[in-house]
């Protein structure tokens, strides 16, 4: 991976309005050797083959050279661009746009054979930000939306199957791309209620859904049609089975919503008999997701739900004092306070529950 960067910084009417840029760009290569296969003297060897087909010997624990062909070649552009408005002392604005990319070190190919495609994303953020009662309170609000590019997604046979007399090159495997938009809320307010007390609250709602499937199987489709219209074949009937399958994926599409809130506060005594001591608690809410129903052979067997609303309080406590020229420091956690079991998996076939309450000790020494 190669890659070079440069970053921008601007200020402009005595410092109210500040800027960022920032620019990459990489370049990708990256070479493969050809898959490992069964010794045929040995089943449960693998072997290397060379660049003309011809087997490596196995000789033991001799270390080999493999030889390695081209696989990867790609470069991307990431770039982001913000900027800051001081409107008024109490008052800011600020805007953001991202873009960047992800490149895969593993061996996989899509449904043309050809190296895995970076993940892309971009994105674009908007907020105000208040400072109030003289900087004790600060209130923050902003609206997102994302995109996820180039997630894998996986076909059925039957559409490979298909298609495949239609195209002058069938398919390698079942791997094509989709994408995932996002967008949302977020809601935080930082409160120093004293010099000792602090508080931190925090709300986000956002909503997903897969935006755009299989483009390389849509291409695949606009050919395996015009192959099939020069045959003197009916278009429709030749593909029927892959256009049904494409109809019905963005058909399936939902929206994913989700909410989760929290809530810090703490309290340090800095005098008295006290002294060195911090006690605060932590509390995280979630609301409840929508779960797909399972159906096997046309016949539901689990409904769609929503999943509880869980709420998780972590306590705490600390004793901090300084010990020669060393400050010492002895911490209690209690996470899932009230021993909360919610299964918060995605799915019924992946379950996933909340850790049980947990016990965490931690002492720490430092100059």
């Amino acid at each position: 991976l190669t890659s070079g960067s440069l970053s921008l910084l601007g200020s402009y009417f005595g410092g109210r309005v500040r800027s960022s840029v920032g620019l990459s760009r990489d370049h990708w290569l990256q070479s493969a050797s050809l898959p490992t296969t069964a010794d045929t003297a040995n089943f449960n060897q693998q072997t290397f083959l060379n660049a003309d087909g011809t087997r490596i010997p196995n000789d033991g624990i001799r270390k080999i050279t493999v030889p390695v062909l081209p696989f990867a070649d790609e470069w991307s552009t990431n770039q982001t661009y913000g900027a800051v408005w001081h409107a008024l002392s109490w008052l800011s604005f600020t805007a953001g746009y991202f873009e960047s990319s992800q490149f895969s070190d593993n061996y996989g190919t899509d449904l043309t054979g050809g190296a895995l495609v970076p993940l892309t994303g971009e994105g674009i953020d908007l907020s105000a930000r208040l400072r109030l009662l003289g900087g004790k309170v600060e209130a923050t609000v902003t609206r997102f939306d994302t995109k996820q590019e180039n997630l894998n997604a996986s076909l059925v046979a039957e559409v490979r199957d298909e298609l495949a007399p239609l195209l002058a090159r069938p398919f390698t495997n079942l791997v094509d791309y989709r994408d995932r938009t996002s967008s949302g809320w977020e809601f935080q307010v930082l409160a120093n209620l004293t010099r000792n007390w602090t508080l931190l609250a925090g709300y986000s709602v956002n909503q997903s859904e897969f935006t755009r499937f299989f483009p390389l199987l849509n291409a695949a489709l606009t050919e395996a049609r015009a192959t099939a219209r020069a045959r003197g074949l009916d278009p429709d009937g030749a593909t029927t089975l892959t256009r049904a399958y494409l109809d019905e994926q963005e058909d399936a599409v939902s929206l994913t919503k989700r909410a989760t809130g929290s809530l810090t506060t703490r309290y340090s005594f800095t005098e008295g008999r006290l002294k060195g001591f911090t006690a605060g608690a932590s509390a995280r809410y979630a609301r409840g997701r929508d779960r797909a129903g399972v159906t096997i052979a046309g016949v539901q067997v689990l409904p769609q739900i929503t999943t509880e609303d869980y709420v998780l309080v972590n306590p705490f406590v600390s004793y901090r004092r300084k010990i020669g020229r060393f400050n010492a420091t002895l911490q209690l956690n209690v996470n899932n306070l009230l021993d909360v079991k919610v299964d918060v998996g995605n799915s019924y076939t992946w379950a996933r529950y909340t850790e049980p309450r947990q016990f965490v000790t931690t002492f720490t020494v430092g100059l």
